[in-house]
């Protein structure tokens, strides 16, 4: 056998260059894909936002300047003409309200209380005749009263009431009503079980807030007007205007 023959048949192999190779897919991480797919959305939302925040700042800006030529104006018209005043702020005046405020009576022979005369007063809503407060504007008035009355030798309760007699109607209205806690069995007890002097007299307060009417009138009534003590600063009738 020759040498030829027991020689193995050599392998060959061929690569074509111009073949292309396909490459795997890489997979994207978690991160990417997020950023991937809400960066787009965000990026619109962000330039939306700038575009209406510079329209603000334009319609501010011009109801600034509108407001800023309106202050010069008045300025110059109160007699400021180069607009000095324009950023001061003025100063509040405190508010006056109207009031009436009656002190010393007079015993009469009605259980209605006579006053001397208005002791203070600022009469721009109300005024005063015949021992009654007249309303000249509708209102909510603060009305008060206070009364003093010898009760040493009282026999039965003594009533103090504000009353209002309405100009819409007739009838009258009963605001506030006070009554006193000495009665017949209290008095006829001796001088020493009753107590001092002070302690003989009954000292009643009354106030309260009410809704007036134009022409409204308001008084002051007594049960026992014989016992209403005549020192001048212990009785008085008032009324506050506070709000329409």
């Amino acid at each position: 056998m020759s040498e030829d023959s027991s020689a193995p048949t050599p392998q060959v192999f061929v690569v074509d260059s111009q073949a292309s190779y396909l490459s795997m897919p890489k997979k994207k991480s978690t991160w990417a894909r997020v950023v991937q797919k809400f960066l787009p959305p965000l990026l619109t939302l962000f330039a939306l936002a700038v575009v209406v925040e510079g329209y603000l700042i334009y319609i501010l800006y011009q109801r600034t300047e509108v407001r800023r030529v309106c202050l010069g104006m008045s300025d110059r018209m109160r007699g400021d003409p180069l607009g000095l005043k324009s950023n001061e702020i003025p100063s509040l005046q405190p508010q006056k309200r109207p009031f009436v405020h009656l002190m010393g009576v007079e015993k009469s022979n009605s259980n209605i209380v006579q006053w001397r005369s208005p002791a203070h007063d600022d009469r721009r809503r109300m005024e005063y005749r015949n021992s009654r407060l007249i309303i000249n504007q509708e209102g909510y008035y603060y009305v008060y009263s206070k009364l003093v009355v010898d009760v040493s030798e009282a026999t039965s309760p003594i009533v103090h009431t504000i009353m209002s007699k309405p100009s819409g109607y007739g009838s009258l209205v009963e605001f506030l009503k006070s009554k006193s806690n000495w009665g017949p069995k209290k008095s006829s007890d001796s001088s020493e079980n009753r107590g001092t002097s002070s302690e003989d007299k009954w000292r009643s307060f009354l106030s309260g807030i009410f809704l007036l009417q134009d022409g409204d009138e308001i008084y002051v009534t007594l049960s026992n007007m014989d016992k209403l003590s005549l020192e001048a600063n212990e009785n008085c009738l008032g009324a506050i205007w506070i709000d329409t």
